[in-house]
């Protein structure tokens, strides 16, 4: 089963019902935010479309952003899983041009809806009351970082129906 079956078949199971602490939350956005990273610095050498440059621009902020409040939070980055590497080195060893545009929307597509999935379900299951401040700090992350996450998820969605046209 090629990668990006499997991943799409992982994220529809994926049970996200126990993500109800920043600590729970943080961990697995913090893989995801540096597999972005990853994939969006090699699309800003070898994205050939505009709007997927474009893209990978906002991408690259928005993956810095996240792991910067991340790690304020005492998040640590995690060492790449071997799905994230798979991924990275499809994206990665893509041919500059339509394939590499292609595989990259391709990941962003998946990683993002993963990402608004899961900050949607620490948004839903997480206390909204909670005295802890570290807990309010990681809700007011994934309120804005829910917006942005969709916002992506969606524009990648629209590139990645353009470039299969």
């Amino acid at each position: 089963m090629p990668t990006d079956t499997r991943s799409r078949a992982a994220m529809a199971r994926a049970d996200l019902s126990n993500v109800r602490t920043v600590q729970q939350y943080a961990a697995q956005a913090m893989g995801r935010a540096e597999l972005s990273r990853a994939v969006c610095e090699a699309a800003m050498e070898k994205a050939t479309r505009p709007d997927v440059r474009e893209l990978a621009g906002y991408e690259l902020m928005e993956a810095k952003a996240i792991i910067s409040c991340l790690r304020d939070l005492g998040v640590p980055v995690p060492q790449m899983g071997s799905d994230a590497k798979s991924v990275l080195d499809t994206v990665a060893g893509a041919s500059r041009g339509n394939a590499f545009d292609r595989a990259y929307i391709t990941a962003q597509c998946e990683n993002h809806a993963y990402l608004r999935d899961l900050t949607a379900a620490y948004l839903e299951n997480s206390d909204p009351r909670t005295p802890d401040a570290r807990e309010r700090q990681g809700r007011q992350l994934a309120m804005l970082a829910l917006c942005t996450f969709t916002e992506h998820a969606a524009t990648a969605n629209r590139i990645s129906r353009d470039i299969r046209a």
